[in-house]
């Protein structure tokens, strides 16, 4: 929408940040502890646990907070193996609900929520601030508490089984329990959070058969969602609909039953033609008939080509048309937060990359949930009851009340204020991150010092011994996943951080307006290495 004037620092880091680096210099924490869990759940004596970590120079506080979802003492609980690295849906669902306004306040605090399942099961990340742990009878394991804590400190099984009371750790273990450099992070390393980039725009909210909503008109976005955006469009697999319903894949394609079909008439009409072909061959003479030879040679490869072009024909009707307005028939009657972590379920749902900048609205009326395509800029009224629907969308952002009418490649929502009799009284424009624009529209733009931070390839381990970096290997697997070419408004994968805190460093010099970072992290197999073996070796 606007050009910006800015000062590029971009600072590249290939290979890998060496674990060695001293962290002596950063200073000792002292932690919330929140336990979450039902009205009936008591806290437990946790003084073991606080003796253990306070001889090891960290001091814990530790509160009890009700959990906003109530489940039963028989509701079956999940635990996924230690060693993984993302939370299931049934976790970021329970997280989410505690939070619904995303991250809490401050990240200094450590949550544990206390559900239903073996006293040993626990599940935590290193160095995120959610962990879980099973309780029976209202009664949790010390022990296991104390592992699940050290485990969101980021220790090893291996040194997770030195912290048993009465034992003495090494000073290394002791020094990063107490440094602990590596912030921590609300989110896994794999969930989509919110960003600035990305070509497709994510949208969710609830609205009543006649199509309105109630807003609050100070904040009309509050009651529109906005989690994450990404460069990929969500193609719902529509298993309910017998010709759109997946059935085997094949060189990475869903193949339907409409893509069979459609395969199935092309091949008949080319029968039929070939037929014909070949009966005007039997009634020629030689040099005729070798003419229609070399023209049947030369249609069977038109042949080969019309049927790649039905099959792709059908694929972009099916992804573009088909599914650009659809209802999400297996998520009726479930929350925004079941459907947001259920897009990654690739039995569900299929990332198509996206070309164009757009945006994708999820809608739930009465029970069902209906997906949508739409251009960059989404247009809202609001009446005199306050009450908002959803207009149509734009590449073009448009306001009488000023006027101003400008192409944008970025995400705006509008809101239109109107009167008794229909007439647009204001206006409001936010970007997609909630940032009211309405005022700033037609201001020029002062020069900005923008500090980027790109990383290059990030290791799934930097430990110095081969068992530990087996270990880790069979743990979070060969490599991370692709970059997905995002910005973030923080260290998003602690990159930087554990270096002695190099990025500050860096800000503290530069004092930078807007601070980034971008992932330049891709496979080994994009540079000359071409494996990890040889790049370990």
């Amino acid at each position: 929408m606007k050009q910006i004037t800015s000062l590029y620092l971009v600072i590249f880091l290939f290979g890998f940040l060496s674990s060695s680096w001293t962290q002596d210099t950063l200073p000792k924490a002292s932690y919330r502890i929140k336990v979450i869990g039902s009205k009936q759940q008591k806290l437990p004596d946790l003084s073991t646990f606080i003796s253990t970590f306070k001889k090891y120079g960290v001091s814990l506080n530790i509160e009890r907070e009700i959990s906003n979802t109530y489940f039963s003492e028989q509701q079956n609980w999940e635990f996924t193996s230690p060693s993984n690295l993302q939370f299931n849906r049934q976790q970021k669902e329970l997280r989410d609900a505690q939070f619904p306004n995303g991250n809490p306040n401050t990240l200094q605090v450590l949550y544990v929520f206390c559900v239903p399942g073996d006293t040993t099961r626990y599940f935590a990340i290193p160095h995120k601030t959610v962990g879980f742990i099973g309780t029976q009878n209202r009664c949790l394991s010390n022990w296991t508490f104390i592992r699940l804590l050290g485990t969101q400190f980021g220790l090893s099984e291996k040194e997770l089984s030195s912290l048993q009371e009465g034992n003495e750790i090494e000073p290394r273990i002791q020094a990063k329990i107490t440094s602990n450099a590596i912030p921590f992070r609300f989110y896994d390393d794999y969930e989509n959070i919110l960003t600035s980039n990305g070509r497709v725009a994510f949208y969710f909210w609830k609205e009543d058969p006649d199509g309105t909503f109630d807003v609050n008109p100070e904040n009309p976005l509050k009651n529109v969602t906005r989690p994450f955006k990404q460069n990929q469009f969500y193609v719902y697999l529509d298993v309910t609909n017998p010709f759109f319903k997946p059935r085997f894949q094949f060189l990475g394609y869903r193949i339907c039953l409409i893509h069979l079909i459609a395969v199935f008439l092309s091949l008949i009409c080319q029968f039929i033609l070939f037929r014909k072909i070949n009966k005007r061959m039997l009634e020629s003479r030689f040099f005729k008939r070798l003419s229609w030879r070399i023209g049947k040679l030369v249609i069977w490869g038109f042949v080969l080509i019309s049927n790649m072009l039905v099959f792709y024909a059908t694929e972009f009707y099916y992804t573009n048309y088909h599914m650009k307005f659809h209802e999400i028939s297996s998520f009726h009657g479930k929350s925004q937060s079941n459907l947001q972590h259920g897009l990654d379920d690739s039995n569900e749902f299929q990332k198509i990359d996206a070309f164009l900048t757009k945006s994708q609205v999820f809608r739930q009326i009465d029970s069902s949930w209906y997906a949508q395509r739409e251009d960059r800029v989404l247009y809202f009224e609001i009446d005199t009851a306050n009450k908002a629907r959803f207009i149509h969308s734009k590449n073009t952002l448009e306001l009488t009340t000023l006027p101003y009418s400008k192409p944008t490649q970025s995400h705006f929502v509008v809101f239109r204020y109107l009167g008794r009799n229909k007439e647009i009284l204001k206006e409001k424009v936010f970007n997609h991150m909630g940032v009211d624009l309405t005022n700033k529209l037609k201001l020029a733009d002062p020069p900005k010092r923008i500090l980027v931070f790109v990383n290059g390839y990030r290791p799934v381990s930097t430990n110095h011994s081969i068992s530990d970096f087996l270990t880790t290997f069979q743990e979070k697997g060969v490599e991370f996943p692709n970059s997905k070419n995002q910005l973030y408004s923080m260290d998003r994968f602690a990159y930087w951080e554990p270096c002695n805190q190099f990025n500050l460093q860096f800000q503290e010099h530069i004092r930078a307006d807007e601070v980034w970072y971008a992932d330049g992290h891709h496979s080994v197999a994009t540079s000359n290495h071409r494996s990890v073996v040889n790049f370990a070796g």
